[in-house]
């Protein structure tokens, strides 16, 4: 599992991503967890995301883009207690699932 919490930061995105491996088929699924004003800013600045990692934007272009996204996500309300979220520390399957590595079946509680 990968987690990335960019409510901390002083500029730029600001959400809490994560990507996690499907325990049968090995896929790797990424969950991305967003206030409603941090989905907007994400929509918002997709498009200057991408052009700012064109191989073909200038260094100046690509410094302006990243200003204006870091303007966009500084509207956005941190909630209180956001940039201390943590990954999950366990393993938690429903009853009877495999998980690869951690034994034949994994019975925890769903949370």
């Amino acid at each position: 599992m990968k987690w990335s919490n960019t409510w901390g930061r002083e500029k730029g995105y600001k959400a809490v991503n994560s990507a996690w491996t499907a325990p049968r088929s090995g896929h790797v699924l990424e969950v991305q967890f967003h206030t409603p004003g941090g989905k907007q800013a994400q929509l918002r600045t997709h498009k200057l995301y991408e052009e700012q990692r064109l191989p073909s934007t200038s260094p100046a272009r690509a410094q302006e883009l990243q200003r204006e996204q870091d303007r966009i996500f500084a509207a956005v309300p941190v909630p209180e207690g956001a940039a201390a979220l943590q990954p999950p520390t366990e393993v938690v399957a429903r009853p009877g699932a495999t998980v690869p590595g951690r034994g034949a079946e994994v019975t925890a509680p769903v949370r």
